[in-house]
C-alpha cells in the first residue's frame, strides 16, 4: 500500500504517510485458512494451546521483518530522498510473552527496571541518502516525531525543539515511569524533575485540551 501510493503521486510532489500493520494484534488461539506457523519452539515438550499461540505469534513478526525488508528494499533504488520510521506501538500479552519470560528465567516483577521492560519496543530510523547515524539506548515514543524531523532535516515547531531540549534532561516520561539523565528510574508520585514535568503537563494541556487558549505559533 505504501508502495502503490508513492507510485500514485505526482512528480515532486511530498508525500506523508502513515501506516498501521495489524498484521501482529492477533488473536493466536484462532486457526486461520492458510497460515501455517513456520517458527517451532523446540524447548518444549508438549505443544499446548499457549506454546502454538507464541509459535504463531513469531511466524508473524518474521512476515513483518521480511515485508519491512521489501520496503527498505524498494527504496533503496529510488532516486527520490525518502525516510522510513518503523516503531512498535506495545509488545504482545503475558499470554505470549510469559513462555519466553519462563523459559530464560526473567521476572518482570522484580525491580521497577524489569517491569518497565514489558513497555519497551523497538524503532527504525532509515533512509535512502546518507543521515547522521546515531543509536538510541533509551526514548520514550513522545520525542519520535521530532528526532525523525531532526534526522531528516525538516524545521521544527517550537513544541518539538522544546521536546529535543527536554529528552537531554529526561529521555524516558511516560504514564508508568520516567528515568533521567543519569538513567535513574522514578516512579512518577516522586517529586523529584518537578518543575520539568508540570510545564510539560501544561504544554501538553495547552496543545491538546485548552483549544480555545492554545498558543498556535508554538506548536505550528
Amino acid at each position: 500500500k505504501i508502495i502503490e501510493q508513492y507510485e500514485g503521486k505526482e512528480e515532486g510532489q511530498h508525500l506523508f504517510l502513515f501506516e498501521v500493520t495489524m498484521q501482529n494484534h492477533g488473536g493466536y488461539s484462532r486457526d486461520y485458512p492458510g497460515f501455517e506457523p513456520t517458527i517451532e519452539l523446540t524447548q518444549f515438550e508438549k505443544k499446548t494451546t499457549q506454546i502454538i499461540a507464541v509459535e504463531k505469534y513469531l511466524t508473524l513478526i518474521k512476515k513483518s521483518d521480511e515485508a519491512f525488508g521489501e520496503l527498505v528494499n524498494y527504496f533503496k533504488e529510488e532516486k527520490e530522498k525518502t525516510v522510513i520510521l518503523m516503531f512498535g506501538d506495545h509488545q504482545p500479552s503475558d499470554y505470549i510473552t510469559n513462555p519466553l519470560l519462563n523459559l530464560n528465567g526473567i521476572d518482570r516483577e522484580s525491580s521497577l527496571e524489569e517491569f518497565q521492560k514489558g513497555y519497551v519496543v523497538p524503532f527504525v530510523i532509515w533512509a535512502n541518502y546518507d543521515i547522521e547515524e546515531e543509536t538510541v539506548d533509551k526514548m520514550s515514543v513522545n520525542y519520535l516525531s521530532s528526532l525523525l524531523l531532526k534526522k531528516s532535516g525538516i524545521p521544527m515547531s517550537n513544541y518539538q525543539i522544546y521536546l529535543e531540549e527536554l529528552r537531554t534532561s529526561l529521555p524516558v516520561l511516560t504514564g508508568n515511569v520516567f528515568i533521567d539523565q543519569d538513567g535513574t528510574y522514578h516512579t512518577l508520585d516522586e517529586t523529584v524533575w518537578k518543575e520539568e514535568k508540570e510545564e510539560y503537563a501544561s504544554l501538553q494541556y495547552n496543545h491538546l485540551v485548552d483549544t480555545s487558549h492554545r498558543v498556535e505559533s508554538f506548536f505550528e
